[in-house]
């Protein structure tokens, strides 16, 4: 198989039936009630080696008035496009090793198409298997406020914008109730 082709063909089996769809280049989206996850294969600069980005966008939270939250949404609000957001504009944003740093040396090797090491038939049940026992379950889990409110204790996933996102996770939870997954 062709270089992206692999990836594109090997993702797009795995991410299809779960409910994605390639919308933008090689970024794979599902569209859910309270947030967009992302799937993302971006290519390094530095040769034919890829990676793999996970993200998620919190619908509804660029209209929030909670003064964290407004102020940078004031500054940047130009820049995002929460339709079919940028994997990089999106509040979580996580290299799919994080998710499994037993297998991180593995899934490096998976991606790195210059490596001749690994075959195309041994590549796709790495990449397979990683994105069906991996990297589905846990962006099933980001698709709603309180599954996403429950991966913010995860401290491999934490980042900056966490402390800014909780306050409208938790409003948004409440106003729901507990009725919501």
């Amino acid at each position: 198989m062709s270089q992206p082709t692999i990836f594109t063909t090997t993702f797009g089996r795995s991410l299809k039936p779960a409910g994605y769809k390639k919308l933008r280049g090689d970024t794979w989206y599902k569209f859910n009630k309270d947030t967009i996850c992302l799937v993302n294969i971006q290519k390094s600069d530095w040769g034919n080696e890829w990676f793999v980005n996970l993200a998620v966008w919190i619908n509804g939270i660029e209209k929030s008035n909670i003064p964290p939250i407004s102020s940078f949404f004031k500054k940047y609000v130009k820049r995002l496009y929460p339709e079919r957001p940028l994997h990089n504009h999106c509040q979580l944003q996580v290299r799919w090793e994080v998710l499994a740093p037993e297998r991180k040396n593995l899934l490096m090797l998976a991606m790195r198409l210059y490596d001749n090491s690994l075959s195309d038939a041994d590549r796709i049940p790495i990449l397979t298997e990683m994105l069906e026992n991996t990297v589905i379950p846990f962006l099933e889990r980001a698709s709603s406020f309180k599954g996403l409110k429950s991966i913010i204790s995860d401290d491999r996933i934490k980042n900056h914008f966490w402390e800014i996102a909780m306050p409208f996770l938790e409003e948004q939870i409440a106003a729901k109730g507990s009725d919501r997954g």
